[in-house]
C-alpha cells in the first residue's frame, strides 16, 4: 500500500516535467551586453520551438536613459510574406508579426536589434503582455530577460607641460583620464608613448590625435591642433646703400632691424653676410672685402634671430654687387626753380629722380675741384656729396677735376661745366 502511495506523485511529477511538456513552450531569449558610452551595440532576439505561429507580438521594456534603440534588421527570411514592424515607444519596443498562413523556426534568430549606449544599466525585461499565437490559440511561452550595462563616458584633460616655436616638434603634452573604467592605456598619434600619459616632441600646426582605451576596451579620440608660439618679427635694415647694394668701391654695409610687436629680441642675432664671415651683433657692420672676385654677382645675407619666446626666424636676403657708373653733368641751372640747380654726380645704375640716383656711398669718398677759365680755383671739396650750388659764381664755362678714391682703385674724371643764372642768387 505504501510502495504504491509513494508511486503516484512521482509518476505525476514526471508528466508535468516531461521533456516533450518543456518542448512544446516556445522560448524567446535576448542576451545581456555591455556597451561603450555613445556607441552602438547589436543583439540577437533568438526564438525556439516556435510552432506553426501565424501571429506575435513581443514587448521589451528597458530603462530609455540607459540605452536608446536605434533599429532592426536582418529580418528572419521565414517571417517573410507577413507583415513585421517594430515600433518604438520610449521605455519600450514593440515587434508584431502577422501573417495568413503560420510558420515555425526551432531555434533561430528572429531578429536583430541596435541600441546606442548612454550611461548606467538596465534590466531587457519582456513584459506579460508577450504572446505567439497560432492556429490553436496563443501558446505557452518562456521570456529570459537580459541586461544592458553601459560604461561611463571617458574624458580627458590635455595639458601643455612645455611649448614649441612654429614649424617645429618640441611640444610636450599630458593626458589625464577619467570616467571610463580603468585601467587606461594612451596612444599618442596612434602610437603608446614611452612616457605612457605623457608625449614629447610633439609637432605644432598639425593635427595631433590622443587616444585613451580603457579596461572595457571602450575608446575616446580626441583631436587637437598645437599652435606653436610665433618666431621672432623684424624689419631688415641695410644701411650703406640706399638701392642695398654691395658696391665695389665702397663694399662696406651696415645692418640693423627694426622689432614688430610683439617681439622681443634679448640676445644679438646672428648674421651670416654669404662670404663666409659671420657676427653676433645688434648693428654689425661689413666689409666684403673679396666682392671683386666674385663670380655670382651677389652675396645671400642669412639672419638668424631668436626673441624672447626663444623661437628664431631666418631672414635671408640676396645683395647684388655692383660698379657704379657715373654721370657727370654738363650744365647746371642754378636758378632756385628747384631743377638742375646743384652740380648732381649721378650713378647711371640707380632708377629715380636725379636726387634719388646722384651718389651717395658708391665710393668711399670723392674729392671735386672747380677752376675758371683763368684757371683759379673756384670750389674745392675733400669728400663731395653732390650739394655745390654754384652760388654768386656767374655764368660761363668752368672746368671740374673729380677723383673718385674705392677699396680697389682710384679713378680721375675731367671735364668742362657750363653755370647758367649762378650769378642771379
Amino acid at each position: 500500500m505504501h510502495k504504491f502511495l509513494l508511486f503516484i506523485p512521482i509518476f505525476f511529477l514526471f508528466l508535468i516535467f516531461a521533456p516533450w511538456q518543456l518542448d512544446a513552450q516556445v522560448v524567446t531569449e535576448i542576451d545581456s551586453i555591455s556597451m561603450c558610452y555613445n556607441s552602438n551595440k547589436e543583439i540577437p532576439l533568438v526564438v525556439q520551438n516556435m510552432n506553426n505561429v501565424d501571429t506575435l507580438r513581443l514587448v521589451l521594456s528597458f530603462d530609455n536613459s540607459v540605452i536608446d534603440f536605434v533599429e532592426y534588421f536582418k529580418v528572419n527570411t521565414k517571417l517573410a510574406g507577413g507583415t513585421f514592424k517594430v515600433t518604438n515607444e520610449n521605455d519600450s519596443i514593440i515587434i508584431s508579426w502577422t501573417k495568413t498562413s503560420s510558420t515555425s523556426l526551432v531555434h533561430d534568430t528572429l531578429v536583430w536589434l541596435r541600441f546606442k549606449g548612454l550611461t548606467g544599466s538596465t534590466v531587457l525585461h519582456w513584459n506579460k503582455s508577450s504572446y505567439y499565437h497560432s492556429t490553436t490559440g496563443n501558446l505557452p511561452a518562456v521570456f529570459v530577460d537580459g541586461k544592458a550595462i553601459v560604461d561611463p563616458k571617458i574624458n580627458l584633460k590635455l595639458t601643455e607641460l612645455s611649448p614649441t616655436c612654429a614649424k617645429t616638434c618640441d611640444a610636450n603634452y599630458q593626458v589625464e583620464a577619467s570616467g571610463g573604467t580603468a585601467p587606461y592605456k594612451y596612444l599618442w598619434n596612434g602610437k603608446a608613448s614611452q612616457w605612457n600619459d605623457i608625449q614629447k616632441h610633439l609637432c605644432s600646426g598639425a593635427n595631433n590625435t590622443v587616444s585613451i582605451i580603457d579596461g572595457w576596451g571602450c575608446r575616446l579620440d580626441s583631436v587637437y591642433t598645437i599652435n606653436g608660439l610665433p618666431g621672432a618679427s623684424v624689419k631688415l635694415i641695410i644701411e650703406g646703400n640706399e638701392d642695398t647694394t654691395i658696391y665695389l668701391q665702397n663694399p662696406v654695409l651696415t645692418f640693423s632691424f627694426d622689432e614688430i610687436s610683439p617681439t622681443h629680441v634679448v640676445d644679438a642675432p646672428l648674421w651670416e653676410f654669404g662670404d663666409g664671415d659671420t657676427a653676433r651683433s645688434f648693428n654689425p657692420t661689413h666689409v666684403y672685402e673679396k666682392a671683386n672676385t666674385n663670380l655670382d654677382g651677389y652675396y645671400d645675407l642669412t639672419l638668424t634671430i631668436v626673441n624672447n619666446n626663444g623661437c628664431d626666424s631666418i631672414i635671408k636676403v640676396r645683395i647684388p654687387i655692383k660698379e657704379a657708373q657715373l654721370k657727370i653733368p654738363s650744365v647746371i641751372t642754378p636758378n632756385g626753380d628747384g631743377k638742375n640747380d646743384l652740380f648732381l654726380i649721378l650713378n647711371e645704375k640707380k632708377t629715380g629722380s636725379p636726387e634719388d640716383t646722384k651718389i651717395t656711398n658708391e665710393f668711399q669718398n670723392m674729392e671735386l675741384v672747380i677752376f675758371d677759365r683763368w684757371g683759379r680755383k673756384i670750389y674745392e671739396s675733400s669728400d663731395y656729396k653732390s650739394d655745390w650750388s654754384a652760388k654768386g659764381i656767374p655764368d660761363g664755362t668752368y672746368y671740374y677735376m673729380l677723383r673718385t678714391i674705392g677699396f680697389y682703385k682710384t679713378e680721375k674724371f675731367r671735364g668742362s661745366l657750363t653755370i647758367l643764372g649762378g650769378g642771379m642768387n
